[in-house]
């Protein structure tokens, strides 16, 4: 029952686990890699759409980081409160969350914020994954958005190369402290061209072919943990 849509193109950060770094390297012109579509264009598409199919109850927005421009973002909150009467869920990123952006999307309705916490180890996180983010500034903006009465999911991704049983552990210890409303857990796949791929080829680490799925079983078959210790952990 969810009207899905897109604000944006690609997302400006660099995991070392997703497609957006191999896209970006495409570009010659980094700075006009990240493109939002204009707040008008948007209200209009999503006005249109919701004419065609009037009974949708709901709008999602399938953008990286709905919030990642301030300026947009601003404009974003004050057209779609006042032009659009359902309320929406996004993703966004944990270091793009304060007040006042939890603000705005309780002013303009939003239900739902979808938020990697990834791993809760933050050699994992940080130095393999490259997500350059805190294991505070995590617990934080869950926090924020709880306080404004806006649910949470957390994605999370298991067996990554590096991964030991402590390492999923931690993951499972910093979603408790962070307390998002929802979970969704994935097997970590090395897609070709990124940056975790060429890690696991360079470590001669043994792999199956990527599944059609996140969710079926380890694909990654690691000497610092077995696929039952990932599994169990998952």
């Amino acid at each position: 029952n969810n009207l899905l849509v897109m604000a944006s193109q690609v997302c400006p950060y660099s995991c070392t686990y997703c497609c957006n770094h191999l896209l970006k390297s495409l570009y010659t012109n980094n700075t006009k890699y990240l493109r939002f579509k204009s707040v008008d264009r948007l209200i209009d598409e999503i006005s249109d759409g919701l004419k065609q199919y009037p009974f949708l109850e709901r709008v999602g927005f399938l953008d990286d980081t709905l919030s990642q421009n301030k300026k947009w973002f601003n404009e974003f909150v004050e057209k779609y409160s006042s032009k659009i009467k359902l309320p929406y869920s996004c993703n966004d990123r944990v270091n793009q969350i304060n007040a006042h952006i939890a603000d705005g999307f309780k002013k303009s309705r939003c239900t739902l914020v979808e938020l990697g916490i990834e791993s809760g180890n933050e050699y994992i996180r940080n130095t393999v994954m490259h997500r350059r983010i805190s294991e505070k500034k995590t617990i934080e903006a869950y926090a924020i958005l709880r306080d404004h009465d806006i649910k949470t999911t957390a994605f999370n991704i298991f067996g990554v190369p590096h991964e030991t049983m402590q390492t999923l552990l931690d993951t499972v210890k910093l979603n408790a402290r962070a307390q998002p409303d929802y979970f969704t857990n994935a097997y970590f796949q090395p897609f070709k061209g990124t940056a975790l791929y060429n890690i696991c080829k360079e470590n001669n680490i043994l792999f199956d072919e990527v599944r059609s799925s996140f969710f079926e079983k380890p694909t990654v078959r690691l000497e610092t943990v077995s696929e039952d210790q990932i599994m169990f952990v998952y």
